[in-house]
């Protein structure tokens, strides 16, 4: 498992059959202590999560930074 601490821009993360795109996180706004994390997901769509920086999301792809860079283009649709 990979927690959140552990993500880099364009991960590709996989939590059961679905797979989503780490794209950033940031301290979130209204939780204190929480992390504001975005994900492009599987389908399209986007996803916002306040998660713990300890906080297992899924297992991330072995990869390397030239397919994550590919990966964070093509879902912030720069690619």
């Amino acid at each position: 498992m990979t927690q959140v601490q552990h993500l880099l821009p364009g991960d590709l993360v996989t939590q059961g059959e679905m797979s989503a795109v780490y794209v950033t996180q940031a301290e979130h706004p209204l939780f204190p202590g929480l992390r504001l994390v975005v994900w492009r997901l599987d389908g399209g769509g986007w996803s916002h999560d306040a998660l713990r920086p300890d906080q297992d999301v899924g297992e991330a792809a072995v990869t390397v930074p030239a397919q994550r860079a590919v990966r964070l283009r093509r879902a912030l649709g720069v690619a």
